[in-house]
């Protein structure tokens, strides 16, 4: 099922007021159903291990996210969308919207971020048999997970600054097992005029540290102390996580793939999907 979130929200910096407009995505991905010789067999295992990603910046200025018990028919509009030589917001928006209601509403919900001509950013919900315009937030997915997020709103002085870890710990807490893996944060950025993967450091310390007044704090430790650090590289297409301890990096991607089956596949080809990268040489890991 999955669960994305979508807020814009004014930022106060000095005497500048300016927009910020974000969406978090989780990874996790559930193959019931899907036919296993549909997939190579790496692609297979790692999509059923680190899922793919439900987020995807189709041009400078256009976001597309998409959650739903049937996701083929999210690739179903990036067919469509990558074979138009130009199209507008107005035709993406009714294009979504048509696939939307041509099947179950649960099977898929789409938002669409576009930022227009003086690049200011409106966000569109697609859901529940309606289209929702120029909204300042908006989710689709997990009912449960959006609940949790509420929940911990309400009981946190919320910002926008916040709503990363926020969004985390409802994926992580609210007891569905449709939602999970990685959080993904796609962001507009005001000043390169476009959409971009986040940047951002995470570390995870699972053995305290014993320090005194002057010491230093090692950000970055070994795997042997039980740490990870997870370092998400911005780029406006796709998603590069580096784990520092094992010198490798998670690639979603739709440029490339393990195999010519997945190249080939009709139904993926434009789907950001997983590979496993020496950090250091660049190569392709065996799966």
């Amino acid at each position: 099922m999955s669960f994305i979130y979508a807020e814009k929200t004014e930022i106060k910096s000095d005497d500048e007021v300016f927009n910020l407009t974000q969406i978090y995505s989780d990874t996790k991905t559930a193959l019931i159903g899907a036919y296993k010789s549909n997939w190579s067999n790496e692609a297979y295992k790692l999509i059923s291990k680190y899922g793919f990603t439900k987020c995807i910046n189709i041009s400078p200025k256009l976001s597309l996210s998409f959650a739903g018990n049937d996701t083929g028919y999210a690739h179903d509009f990036l067919r469509w969308i990558y074979n138009e030589s130009e199209f507008d917001i107005e035709t993406a928006i009714n294009k979504a919207y048509e696939i939307h209601m041509s099947t179950d509403k649960d099977n898929i919900e789409f938002i669409l971020c576009y930022a227009d001509d003086n690049n200011e950013t409106h966000i569109y919900c697609i859901k529940e048999k309606q289209i929702h315009r120029d909204v300042s937030s908006a989710w689709i997915g997990s009912y449960a997970a959006f609940h949790k997020l509420q929940e911990l709103r309400m009981k946190d002085d919320f910002s926008a600054q916040n709503t990363l870890s926020l969004f985390t710990r409802a994926v992580e807490e609210c007891k569905d097992n449709t939602v999970g893996g990685f959080i993904i944060c796609d962001r507009f950025d005001n000043i390169k005029k476009q959409f971009v993967f986040q940047e951002r450091l995470e570390a995870y310390a699972y053995r305290a540290q014993s320090v005194h007044y002057g010491e230093e704090i090692v950000f970055s430790r070994p795997a042997e102390t039980g740490d990870c650090t997870l370092h998400f590289y911005e780029d406006p297409y796709d998603v590069i996580i580096e784990f520092y301890q094992n010198n490798t990096i998670l690639l979603y991607t739709s440029r490339y793939r393990y195999s010519d089956k997945d190249t080939n596949n009709k139904n993926t080809n434009h789907f950001l999907l997983p590979m496993i990268i020496d950090a250091e040489t660049n190569l392709v890991l065996p799966v």
